[in-house]
């Protein structure tokens, strides 16, 4: 499927994004949202399907009873889809609205090739046409390391990652006071790629700013492409896919949805940091696979890969994280380690139950046809490695 590119300048356009990447969570395409908001409301459809309306607004008499008015924000935000909402940024409908562009967050991703950008940069800012605005979509977000990450409010995924941060003053509209609107992409469960620029003029600027022009042609330029997943960083830690400041890890792409090739080949790239930096990757499995040793701090690192058949270009596949520290990694395995000491097996009768009295779930010690001792002796053990390592880093007190 193509990128949906959509102009929101009304309330029924407002909802041509949600409805085409309805599915996102469980699908492979691609979507550029080049001009949110999206309302959280229903599409009905109208003279044979022929055209369609924001249930927004009640039907007319003749067509009472096609549709009911609806809003799902409460069970459904939008925020799952597009990663942003209008709930947490804002608008500024009435006159002349003060100018404000995006600042850049991590320079080295794809979608900044080729405009010089670096972090700290902004763009859009021009009192002549404004980028952000007369709407504009954001995400829940902290602030870690001085880089705002989203928080996970409101279904946004947490492989959102903000690349474009602009925060609202006091003339708009907006939802609190650290309102903000969040340009920025994430990659669905099964791969598809989601480009949200976050503002309701960013096709108004195409043609009259050169960051933008060049942004979009590179998002278009790859979300043209079948999407391919990646799968990483590798091996799992604790269930999850996590990579650690320092250490190697392993990206494999899946190339199930693309159709059989005699010609295939696998380009591999790695970027991190704030400007234009590359680190090297070692592919192997006929280029299926890419090992890549990781920045030594924790820093934004994104992955791609470009599939090529007889030379011509056929699928894409991005992963943008930050690894964790040693100390978030350690933390991270004490944390997980005592779980498995608690819940060491089904989750719904735990070794350890608030509300029970311990004398009675002595008995779990003793599972049936084994001995459970020897499992949780091996835990203690390596959480007490784990403990060792936090108070040699001078991390065993509060507040750290």
């Amino acid at each position: 499927m193509p990128p949906v590119f959509s102009r929101s300048c009304s309330s029924i356009s407002h909802t041509v994004g949600t409805a085409a990447v309805n599915d996102l969570g469980t699908s492979t395409r691609n979507s550029f949202l080049g001009s949110p908001p999206v309302v959280s409301t229903s599409v009905a459809f109208t003279d044979g399907d022929t055209a369609f309306t924001c249930a927004k607004v009640r039907p007319s008499g003749k067509d009472r009873g096609t549709w009911e008015i609806d809003n799902w924000s409460d069970t459904r935000p939008e925020n799952g889809v597009t990663g942003t909402s209008i709930r947490q940024a804002g608008g500024w409908w009435d006159g002349r609205r003060d100018t404000v562009g995006y600042t850049v967050q991590h320079a080295a991703h794809w979608i900044y090739e080729g405009t010089g950008l670096k972090d700290g940069d902004v763009f859009g800012a021009d009192p002549a046409f404004p980028l952000i605005g007369y709407e504009a979509d954001g995400a829940t977000f902290t602030r870690k390391r001085g880089l705002a990450v989203v928080t996970g409010d409101q279904g946004t995924p947490l492989s959102f990652f903000i690349l474009g941060i602009a925060e609202l003053g006091e003339g708009w509209v907006r939802a609190s006071p650290h309102a903000a609107a969040t340009m920025g992409v994430y990659t669905s469960d099964r791969g598809g790629i989601v480009f949200n620029g976050a503002t309701t003029d960013w096709p108004c600027l195409v043609g009259r700013n050169v960051e933008v022009d060049r942004i979009t042609r590179n998002v278009l330029d790859r979300l043209r492409l079948r999407a391919v997943p990646i799968l990483g960083p590798l091996p799992i830690r604790h269930g999850r896919m996590l990579a650690v400041a320092g250490e190697s890890a392993l990206f494999h792409v899946d190339t199930a949805a693309l159709p059989t090739g005699s010609d295939r080949r696998y380009a591999w790239r790695v970027t991190t940091g704030a400007a234009n930096q590359e680190l090297s990757g070692q592919p192997g499995a006929g280029g299926l696979t890419c090992r890549v040793l990781m920045p030594p701090e924790p820093m934004p690192v994104t992955v791609t890969v470009t599939v090529a058949e007889a030379g011509t270009p056929v699928g894409f596949g991005t992963l943008t994280f930050v690894p964790l520290s040693v100390e978030e990694d350690l933390k991270t395995d004490a944390v997980a380690l005592l779980r498995e000491m608690v819940m060491p097996g089904e989750p719904s009768n735990p070794l350890v139950h608030p509300t029970a009295e311990p004398v009675s779930r002595t008995w779990m010690l003793y599972s049936t046809g084994s001995v459970r001792l020897p499992w949780l002796e091996d835990r203690a053990a390596r959480l007490a490695e784990v403990v060792r390592r936090l108070r040699a880093l001078g991390r065993d007190r509060p507040g750290r």
